[in-house]
């Protein structure tokens, strides 16, 4: 358990950490100077700016705590997948060792599937900062309406921040 938990920790403290420097301060100064509490900047900026970083992360970890895991069975274990590779290594049962190593891979690809399927709807409506992209200035503009701000701010500000 120690092995698995300190595998997930440092992916996914390392994934968030390392996004917050460089997008997350410039945001964060502008929602502040342009009116918003410390709340509002905590929903509207960084949790939603900060969720695919954070997702990745926890996908990193995923993928990680598989791998610990099978490890962790095949050295020590009496049940589980590596166990069985384990037991067929010393009965020279090839195929059953082939059988698993496909199980393992499979199963590691079903699960990295599955939590891409969960980041992307997710984070469908987190849009990236991007001057080209016509959905930052709409969302952007329904942000600071959320902050009780005008339209015509918004749309001053929002040319400002990209």
């Amino acid at each position: 358990i120690f092995l698995v938990f300190s595998s997930v920790t440092t992916s996914i403290s390392g994934a968030s950490s390392a996004f917050i420097p460089t997008i997350l301060y410039p945001r964060q100064h502008a929602a502040h100077s342009l009116g918003a509490s410390k709340k509002q900047i905590l929903r509207y900026v960084i949790f939603p700016n900060s969720l695919p970083e954070i997702l990745t992360g926890i996908r990193v970890a995923v993928g990680m705590c598989w791998g610990t895991l099978v490890a962790a069975e095949f050295l020590a274990g009496t049940t589980g997948i590596g166990f069985v590779e384990n037991v067929a290594k010393k009965y020279f049962q090839y195929e059953v060792i082939w059988i698993t190593i496909f199980i393992m891979g499979m199963l590691g690809l079903l699960f990295d599937i599955t939590l891409r399927k969960i980041i992307d709807k997710t984070i469908r409506g987190v849009v990236k900062a991007n001057s080209e992209n016509p959905l930052l200035k709409k969302e952007i503009i329904k942000i600071f309406k959320k902050f009780g701000l005008n339209k015509d701010h918004a749309t001053i500000s929002t040319n400002a921040l990209i």
